[in-house]
């Protein structure tokens, strides 16, 4: 169980760390496997099924059971007996739960799924983005320049005011330092995308970030989201303890806990009813 601060944000996010994490050796039992893919509906059961990797596939259930299984352990702590919980896709695909008012978005990234959820009843109607980007994905374009990436193969996302604030910060940055940078420019257009409820399909070039180097959050007991210049919802960039992968999140809600949550935990709840 874990305890919620209905005035902060909450990530919670599910680690899956190589062949001998006992979260994978649970999935790989067939029984446990079926008795999960019963949670869900026929089309989501058939994507997972569908899905070649072996970790993609666990990523892509515990994603989908991910909501059910929060949402479900704050309602029995706060002995709340309500219908069933369904979660409905709009227009362009965001998630949203029927009959209740939680705002929620996930992602994730190698190995790792992220909900932010906040329960706030003050924030109803406010949504909330996040996205997993892993500075990995940029190396494997085998750049001979990382300014490429910006410059010229995904240079239709980029403003030419961020094309030359890149320019400036690139001058005295090291490799690692840049492929941080462009992962986080990445992650911020994502999620923000994901905030207005449109994904991608909006035009990531629609949405222009300057102050990039400045709002980097370290600091992970609580997490402090911030304003960026231009935009409603607070922002907080972050690195995910123990891993590369980078995590931008928008909402309403000035502060986030980052609760970790083991899979075994979410296997059990489903498993052992």
């Amino acid at each position: 169980m874990f305890p919620i601060d209905t005035n902060k944000l909450h990530l919670f996010y599910v680690q899956l760390e190589g062949e001998e994490d006992k979260g994978v050796c649970a999935l790989r039992d067939d029984f446990k496997f079926e008795l999960l893919l019963r949670n869900l509906t026929l089309k989501q059961q058939l994507r997972i099924r569908n899905t070649k990797n072996e970790t993609d596939k666990f990523i892509k259930l515990l994603n989908s059971l991910f909501v059910q299984y929060v949402v479900g352990i704050y309602e029995k702590d706060k002995g709340q007996e309500r219908e069933p919980i369904v979660e409905l896709r709009s227009k362009y695909g965001k998630p949203y739960l029927e009959n209740r008012e939680y705002q929620y978005n996930l992602s994730d990234e190698n190995g790792i799924v992220m909900l932010a959820i906040g329960f706030s009843k003050s924030f109803e109607g406010k949504e909330i983005g996040i996205d997993l980007a892993n500075p990995i994905d940029i190396e494997r374009f085998n750049l001979k320049r990382l300014e490429d990436f910006y410059r010229s193969d995904f240079r239709a996302i980029f403003s030419s005011a961020e094309i030359e604030n890149l320019d400036g910060y690139f001058e005295t940055l090291s490799h690692q330092e840049q492929l941080l940078l462009l992962s986080k420019v990445w992650s911020l257009k994502e999620s923000y995308c994901k905030y207005i409820g449109v994904g991608i399909t909006a035009g990531m070039q629609n949405f222009e970030f300057l102050t990039v180097c400045d709002n980097f959050e370290t600091t992970i007991d609580t997490i402090r989201l911030k304003p960026l210049k231009g935009y409603d919802p607070l922002n907080a960039c972050f690195i995910i303890p123990n891993s590369p992968i980078i995590c931008s999140v928008f909402s309403h809600y000035e502060n986030a806990r980052l609760i970790k949550v083991d899979a075994c935990d979410i296997i059990n709840y489903y498993t052992k009813k």
